[in-house]
């Protein structure tokens, strides 16, 4: 507005009631030698014109129903007049309306841009609580990655160790067979034996009967045909006790053998479920570690439409202290008087 009233070619000076300066224009400056700010709040009379402090004061013949007085100075003469005063008047009241209208808005840009501002800062900080969340899930997600690894290589070596109790036994299956095939072999070997003591105690008996028919002559084979059969009949008792302890450990390892074979299905379903887990596992690793990606990525995003955000509260706070400033000035304008 003063860029205005400094444009204008005639000069253009603002008092109030008390006839003191409020403004002067840019052609009353140089052609007073003055400055606006050394003559604002000074009498109107330190102008130096000829008709100041008289009854042919502008001011004061406007006050007396005068319409016009005149005066020179500078080698240039002046007239004021009413018909000089309404124009004036008419256009400080025009540029009063103006500044009013102008104060008014930026009385309400003021309070939209601080309003904004708050909004702004308000945003700004949950951003940041949000920026902080993320920084907890990204810790967390690192986290789980972590001990997703660290699971792996638990069920790594679990698998492993089920892979050598299998092999195992396995082994223990195949020794169990062999027992099973040896016993059966000594069982055979018993049965034989059997075969032979029972011979063994009909050839004793036909002896005993040979030596009783010889009579004196057969007593010393009779002796020894008697002790023959008792050893046979206590060969033919070891071996079918021998016998029935074989068929007993056969029958145990037949059951042990089932019991190890059920045991192997049972760490094959094993193994084949750590395969499973230790996949699965891998799988949640390689997820963790891209989420951990992804959210870092997002917090870089985040922080930097945080920054932006701070940059425009700076902005639009310095935009509500500009409007504040001008309605500041153009309420003093509007108050203005010629």
């Amino acid at each position: 507005m003063t860029s205005i009233l400094d444009a204008l070619p005639i000069p253009l000076s603002v008092t109030d009631k008390d006839m003191k300066w409020t403004f002067v224009n840019k052609v009353v400056e140089d052609m007073l030698g003055v400055k606006r700010a050394d003559v604002v709040g000074k009498h109107c009379s330190s102008w130096g014109a000829s008709i100041c402090n008289t009854d042919s004061c502008g001011i004061a013949c406007l006050r007396n129903g005068k319409k016009e007085t005149t005066f020179s100075q500078g080698g240039r003469d002046f007239e004021l007049s009413k018909k000089v005063t309404d124009t004036a008047n008419k256009m400080v009241n025009n540029l009063r309306a103006t500044s009013a209208k102008l104060m008014e808005d930026s009385r309400h840009f003021a309070e939209s841009n601080q309003e904004l501002a708050r909004g702004v800062t308000e945003q700004n900080s949950h951003i940041q609580e949000i920026n902080d969340n993320v920084d907890m899930i990204n810790t967390k997600i690192k986290a789980n990655a972590e001990s997703s690894s660290n699971a792996s290589v638990l069920s790594y070596r679990a698998k492993q160790n089920a892979l050598k109790g299998n092999n195992d036994v396995q082994h223990m299956v195949a020794s169990m067979g062999n027992i099973r095939n040896v016993s059966n072999d000594i069982s055979k070997i018993i049965k034989t034996i059997e075969d032979i003591a029972f011979q063994t105690n009909l050839l004793a008996l036909n002896a005993a009967v040979e030596a009783a028919r010889a009579g004196e002559h057969g007593k010393g084979f009779a002796v020894v045909a008697d002790e023959v059969r008792s050893l046979a009949n206590r060969a033919s008792q070891a071996a079918k006790m021998t016998s029935e302890l074989i068929m007993d450990s056969i029958n145990k390892v037949d059951s042990g053998a089932k019991i190890a074979e059920g045991a192997a299905e049972s760490l094959n379903t094993i193994v084949s479920d750590f395969e499973q887990v230790s996949d699965l596992i891998e799988q949640i690793a390689s997820a963790s570690n891209e989420q951990s990606c992804l959210v870092g990525s997002l917090s870089k995003g985040i922080e930097q439409v945080a920054h932006v955000a701070q940059t425009s509260a700076a902005t639009i706070e310095g935009l509500a202290a500009s409007s504040e400033e001008l309605a500041s000035y153009l309420e003093t304008l509007s108050n203005m008087t010629v």
